[in-house]
């Protein structure tokens, strides 16, 4: 894999298209639909950034910080029980991991370096496949008349 992890602001606006126009922003307060509607001007500004993060080895206090929030489940906001907690980042760090993701699992991928049983995370897999394909080897084993034990 190169050392430059993003190529151009292309792959800025790509992560951009994949933002929810109506999450709440991160303890910087960029919300997501200016990033949108404004999507060609930003980018290259956003891709300034990354680059010299990136050069100088440093990410801005502000982009590691979270907002914790509890996210109500039920109907009653009275009971703690029925919430969970939520953390709010940045959008720029938003689009940067999926950036480093992007190019990194292409790498994964292309060098054929992930083993063939994993299935989560990854294209045209999901816990669906690894089930289906681990009823298709207990179905396998059983009619070869092998013992199966499954836990």
């Amino acid at each position: 894999m190169s050392q430059d992890t993003c190529t151009s602001h292309v792959d800025i606006e790509k992560a951009i298209d994949k933002l929810s126009s109506n999450s709440a922003g991160g303890p910087d307060g960029f919300p997501a639909i200016l990033l949108k509607k404004c999507k060609p001007s930003l980018s290259k500004l956003v891709y300034s950034l990354w680059r010299e993060s990136t050069d100088q080895g440093q990410v801005s206090l502000l982009l590691k910080q979270a907002t914790i929030t509890p996210m109500h489940k039920g109907c009653s906001q009275s009971e703690p029980k029925k919430c969970r907690l939520i953390s709010l980042t940045s959008h720029f760090t938003k689009i940067f991991e999926r950036v480093l993701r992007e190019k990194l699992v292409t790498f994964l991928e292309g060098n054929n370096l992930l083993n063939a049983n994993q299935h989560g995370f990854r294209l045209k897999r999901s816990r669906l496949t690894q089930l289906l394909e681990n009823y298709d080897t207990i179905l396998n084993s059983v009619e070869e008349g092998k013992n199966v034990d499954v836990v």
